[in-house]
Parts: structure tokens; sequence; C-alpha cells
């Protein structure tokens, strides 16, 4: 695992034990018979001393000088997004997927039908 590097970006995945988190480590493949490269996830737990971390959230996580127990080998170093609050690094503005999420609201109340008083007036 020390071919990865010390300092990695994982995603929280579940909790078993205090103190304990199970993350995910997204990585590319390549594969030479395809000619592509495929997302895999190797999994690795991961220390969280404050217990902060939740399951969705993307974090900062450094290998340990050593390990604390058989599988526990690295420490949450920073909470970078919570689950729900991811923030464009260019806009800073809040993002729900693709979509800014003052954009998704705008369009989702133009969208909305509207009263049942003021169809029922038009149409007759």
């Amino acid at each position: 695992m020390t071919t990865m590097g010390t300092l990695l970006l994982a995603k929280c995945c579940n909790t078993y034990v205090k103190n304990v988190i199970r993350v995910a480590v997204p990585q590319l493949k390549f594969d030479s018979y395809f000619n592509w490269h495929f997302r895999e996830a190797n999994e690795l737990y991961a220390l969280d001393k404050e217990g902060k971390c939740q399951p969705g959230d993307w974090v900062l996580v450094r290998e340990l000088p050593e390990k604390v127990s058989l599988k526990v080998k690295f420490q949450v170093e920073k909470l970078l997004y919570q689950n729900g609050n991811i923030i464009c690094p260019l806009t800073g503005r809040r993002s729900i997927g693709y979509y800014y999420a003052d954009d998704y609201q705008s369009s989702k109340t133009q969208d909305s039908p509207k009263s049942a008083d003021s169809t029922a007036s038009t149409s007759q």
C-alpha cells in the first residue's frame, strides 16, 4: 500500500467499531486489452479519533508510522466535504451533482404547477 503514497483522498463508507471508519480510495486502473481506464476502489480502515466522519463524507487519510491494529493502518487527517455540502472550488457555490444548488432550486420553483383556482378560471 505504500506505492499509493501516504496522503490519500477517500470516501467514508460506514463504521462498525468506535473511532474506526471504513473508507474507499478511488483509483483508475488501465486495462491493456480494452485500452481504457476503469474506476476501482480500494477498501481501507482508518482511525477517526474525533468521531466526526459520517458515511458519504470525503476525507484526507494519512498512513500511520505503525499499525494500530491488524487492519487499521491509516488515520483521518482532515474532513474535506461533508455529505451533501460539496462546494465548487472555482465559484465557491454549493453543488448538487453536476448542477449548482441555487440554479437547481430556481428551476424547481419555475416548474411547479400553479394553483387549481388559477387554472380553473382560465379554462372557462
